[in-house]
């Protein structure tokens, strides 16, 4: 976020004040966007009667971060609320940073249950369901470190709701976080 708000400054020729103000709205209206989209997704998940989480995991840590999430949609909320006293842009530009943030968390879920299918011949997007809910449900809750460890732990405690060995899911999931923080450090 700075050095996007630092290229604005110098590339556009905007103030200081004005690049973070922008920053700020984006950075917030995205997470409100994926606060969304995360209970969207939780619900319709409870909504199905799939209780493997509950069943696999300690019902005290699925509570925690459910709520996490809840109230960091209800902030989210109360954002949206008091718009005119936060954001400086106009509630048109709002509701078209939002859609964008939206459909790009939306997004990212689809691709990545389609990439844990490709991975995994045999398997459907179907078989990921309570995997992709645990991975949105540890991205959006703040203050956990390791979240990539986390995700690993937890999956491996859900390894059976994929209809594939645990042997291969763990391979599977290990190689892709390995991929992804590959991608993160320049070289």
């Amino acid at each position: 976020d700075v050095y996007f708000m630092m290229w604005a400054v110098r590339t556009l020729g905007i103030s200081y004040r004005r690049a973070f103000s922008a920053v700020k709205d984006v950075t917030l209206l995205s997470a409100a966007a994926a606060n969304a989209v995360a209970v969207l997704v939780l619900a319709g998940y409870f909504a199905s009667g799939d209780v493997s989480l509950a069943e696999s995991v300690n019902s005290g840590v699925v509570n925690a971060v459910v709520g996490v999430t809840l109230g960091a949609a209800a902030l989210s909320l109360l954002l949206l609320v008091f718009r005119g006293k936060v954001l400086a842009v106009s509630t048109k530009v709002m509701w078209q940073i939002i859609g964008l943030h939206t459909c790009r968390s939306a997004g990212d879920l689809v691709a990545l249950g389609l990439q844990w299918t490709a991975g995994l011949p045999g398997t459907t997007f179907g078989d990921w369901i309570t995997l992709l809910i645990v991975a949105l449900l540890i991205a959006r809750t703040p203050g956990i470190p390791a979240k990539d460890f986390v995700f690993l732990s937890l999956a491996l405690a859900l390894a059976k709701t994929v209809d594939a060995g645990q042997t291969e899911v763990t391979a599977m999931l290990l190689a892709d976080t390995a991929l992804r923080q590959a991608a993160l450090v320049p070289s």
